[in-house]
């Protein structure tokens, strides 16, 4: 009997471990505060190897999002000068599109504590290596609330 109870505990433990995730996806108001762009890159799809590092080719950026999704995206770009979009954002599981005033984008959403992190979904045509030769690549930006 004891030796039928501890298997049952064991197989009881693994299913749970081995369940999906109960972890709840986040919500638009989990996301909602002030963010610091803290990585900011694009990495070459057929060889992660090359990425361009945004960061230090003197890229910066703030978001805000409001607990409705609005959002405001102020960028520094190289040499000081600056711009701002706004738009919506809006969450699906863990798919964030980012819809702003020029363009729609979908990213993977990972949120802890104080960071995000999104990843997109569809790869676009960058210079990553900086030869002249645009080649698919994917961007990451990773943020942490200000």
């Amino acid at each position: 009997m004891r030796c039928n109870l501890i298997l049952l505990m064991s197989l009881a433990c693994f299913a749970c471990a081995d369940g999906p995730s109960t972890a709840p996806s986040p919500s638009i108001t989990d996301l909602a505060g002030t963010w610091v762009i803290t990585r900011w890159e694009r990495t070459a799809v057929a060889n992660p190897a090359k990425r361009q590092d945004l960061l230090a080719a003197g890229y910066a950026g703030t978001l805000t999002i409001s607990s409705t999704g609005a959002f405001t995206f102020q960028a520094i770009l190289p040499g000081g000068a600056s711009g701002t979009e706004t738009g919506m954002i809006t969450v699906h599981g863990n798919t964030l599109t980012y819809d702003g005033e020029a363009d729609e984008l979908e990213y993977t959403l990972t949120l802890g504590n104080r960071t995000m992190t999104w990843v997109a979904i569809e790869v676009e045509l960058n210079d990553v290596d900086g030869d002249g030769s645009p080649e698919d690549a994917r961007e990451t930006l990773g943020f942490g609330r200000s």
